[in-house]
Parts: structure tokens; C-alpha cells; sequence
């Protein structure tokens, strides 16, 4: 792989000097960047994307248009960025949405506004409006997860998973704007898992449980760094169901970041009720167990059932519709968990009952 440019000179310097100039056409990215920068971009030169990406890390300040335009803009130019051959591109870029995260022009709109428009959505709630762009959020969990993650440092995977949490680390978006479509690709490996719909291609059977891997590290990464909520999406009723589904998974590579994530969660709100310690299977006990041997004052079981755990489902998505994508802990019955893990012999009310929630869960 090649290496990218001394910094001899200033980005773009000798691009400058040969660049026809030209009138800007009105697009997002002409108008906020200008159409030097632009046309850099656009260049199917390597070199040159990289050097407008850092030259724009170090001109952000001088950037044109409504704060708005402004997080669109760099949203669109990681999403760009995101797909270029060249991981030093995208490095690049994220240097550029790092200095995004600290531009004070952003903070007139608020977290809800920022990633509305990160996300591409033209609703300032970040829900229901229509899509006018690319969504660099999604971007950046696609990046995290590629090729099955990576735990180097310098890796692009990193990097962008680095991305995803430094922007709810500065508070330009909501915890749960990042963490629900992270749930949400787990629940659907999951049940891509239990339901046998794995690629047959080896080589694609073996990435399917490195990407949930990486998405459960990204997930307890979380957990370590933000805590629970107590409300919203990222909370412990929602997250325990997801992660005693990874831990039963077929797949040590899955279970390992689940069962790390489970005692994160354990340390910060308490151990387990009976009931919802002998859902897992015999193996996954075990596997939780030695993991938690190694830390100090982690106790597995609980007597009494933390708060959350009591809160009825209803409860939960009245206040977020989007919690109904996923299993609740007060829902959790033998007959719901062996329903969701897929089980055939999971019979009556209840069972046909989470069969049916499973159904509309996959078809949303």
C-alpha cells in the first residue's frame, strides 16, 4: 500500500496551481467546501482525495453555510469516504468529522438536530423525516464491523467505531441514535443465526459471528463508557435480552464480548434473578461464570430483581416506539426465550406468541 504524502507542502498547494477554476453549481458540497475542494475530491487520484481531506481537517473554521449544511456536508463526505479503496481516505475524513464534533457553529442546533442531519434526515426529531442524504452513522457502524472488525488501534474499523462514540462522547448525539441501529444489527445476526440463514460460502459463514463480535465490543465499549440509562433504548431491560441471546450462542467468538458485556452490566446494576440465570444453557453459565471469576465483586445472582427488569414492555415503547424491535426482560418467560432462540419444541400461548413478535420483528 502506498504511503500518503509528506507533508511538504499545504494540502492541495500544487493541485491549486493547476486547478481550472470554475463557478460553484450550487451543490451542498460546493457551497460549503467550495469547488476546489470539491473537484479534489471528486479526483480519481488517491492522493489528491487524501489531501483535500486533510486539508479541510485544518480549514474546517473557513467552511460556508448553515451549520446544518455544515454536518451534511461532513456526513456526506465520510460516507463518501467510507467506500473509497484507500483507507487513508477515510482516516482522513474522520479527522475532518473529529473537528466537526468541536465547531461551535453546531452548538445553536442540539443533539437531536446534529444527527438528523448526520443521519441524512430532514425531521429535526431524526425519526420520521424523509431522507435528503447519506446516513454517516450507518456509515460509520458499516466501517466497525468490516471484515469481521479489527482490535488494531490504527485500523480503519477502529477508527470508525472511535467516531461513533466521540460523537455522544461530546454530546452532539443521543446515545441511542448510535445505539439502536448498533442493537438492531445484532438482533438480526442473531436471528439470521438460530434461523439458519448463515451464507453458505465458508468464507462468508466465518465473517457472520466475527461482525457480531465486533458489534458486541462496540456495545460493551459502550456500556463502559456511558453507563445505562434509564430510560430510552440503551437500558438494561432491553440490553440483558440481546446479550443472553449472544451468550448462547453457537460461536465462542460471540460469546466472549457477550459475556464481557454481561458482567459490564452486572457490575453497574446488579446481578440476575434465578429465572433469567437458568434461561442460559449449561455451557454459557459456565462461560459467564469464569469470565466473572476473574473480576472482583461481581455477583452473578440477585434475589430481588433490578428495577428495569420489573418494566413492562408497553412502558418502554411508549416512551421510544422504537424499543418494540426488541425483546424486554419483564417478557422474558421459558416459553418467549425458546421461542427467540428458535427452539421447535417451544408450544403454547405464550410460545406462538413470541413466534409472532419474532415474525414482525424480522419483517420491519
Amino acid at each position: 500500500e502506498e504511503e500518503a504524502p509528506a507533508e511538504e507542502l499545504e494540502p492541495l498547494a500544487a493541485f491549486r496551481e493547476q486547478w481550472p477554476s470554475r463557478e460553484s453549481d450550487g451543490s451542498l458540497l460546493d457551497r460549503v467546501v467550495g469547488p476546489m475542494v470539491h473537484d479534489a475530491f471528486r479526483s480519481d487520484q488517491w492522493r489528491l482525495r487524501w489531501e483535500a481531506m486533510t486539508y479541510l481537517s485544518k480549514h474546517l473554521a473557513e467552511a460556508s453555510g448553515e451549520p446544518a449544511d455544515l454536518v451534511r456536508a461532513v456526513g456526506e463526505l465520510v460516507c463518501g469516504a467510507a467506500k473509497d479503496k484507500m483507507a487513508k481516505v477515510f482516516l482522513a475524513s474522520l479527522a475532518v468529522f473529529e473537528e466537526l464534533l468541536t465547531d461551535a457553529r453546531c452548538d445553536e442546533m442540539g443533539p437531536e438536530g446534529f444527527a438528523a442531519h448526520l443521519r441524512g434526515i430532514e425531521s429535526p426529531d431524526g425519526r420520521d423525516g424523509a431522507r435528503i442524504g447519506p446516513d454517516a452513522l450507518q456509515a460509520l457502524l458499516d466501517q466497525a464491523d468490516a471484515g469481521g472488525g479489527s482490535s488494531t488501534s490504527s485500523s480503519p474499523q477502529q477508527a470508525a467505531a472511535d467516531a461513533a462514540c466521540s460523537c455522544v462522547l461530546h454530546g452532539r448525539v443521543p446515545l441511542d441514535e448510535v445505539a439502536f441501529p448498533l442493537m438492531r444489527r445484532i438482533d438480526e445476526r442473531l436471528q439470521a443465526e438460530v434461523a439458519g440463514q448463515e451464507p453458505k460460502d465458508r468464507k462468508d459463514k466465518a465473517l457472520g459471528p466475527k461482525q457480531l463480535s465486533a458489534n458486541l465490543k462496540l456495545l460493551g465499549r459502550c456500556l463502559s463508557s456511558f453507563g445505562l440509562q434509564q430510560s430510552g433504548l440503551f437500558r438494561r431491560a432491553l440490553l440483558l435480552p440481546l446479550l443472553l441471546r449472544a451468550a448462547s450462542s453457537e460461536h465462542s467468538k460471540v460469546r466472549a464480548p457477550a459475556g464481557d458485556a454481561i458482567i459490564n452490566l452486572m457490575a453497574l446494576s446488579g446481578g440476575l434473578e434465578d429465572r433469567l440465570w437458568q434461561l442460559l444453557p449449561s455451557k454459557a453459565r459456565k462461560a459467564v461464570q469464569r469470565q466473572a471469576g476473574t473480576q472482583e465483586g461481581i455477583s452473578l445472582l440477585s434475589a430481588m430483581p433490578c428495577g428495569d427488569d420489573a418494566v413492562k414492555k408497553e412502558v418502554i415503547v411508549a416512551e421510544d416506539p422504537r424499543a418494540g424491535s426488541f425483546l424486554c426482560v419483564s417478557e422474558l418467560t421459558p416459553q418467549i426465550w425458546a421461542a427467540a432462540m428458535n427452539d421447535a419444541g417451544a408450544g403454547g400461548a405464550e410460545g406462538s406468541k413470541a413466534k409472532g413478535s419474532k415474525s414482525r420483528r424480522g419483517s420491519g
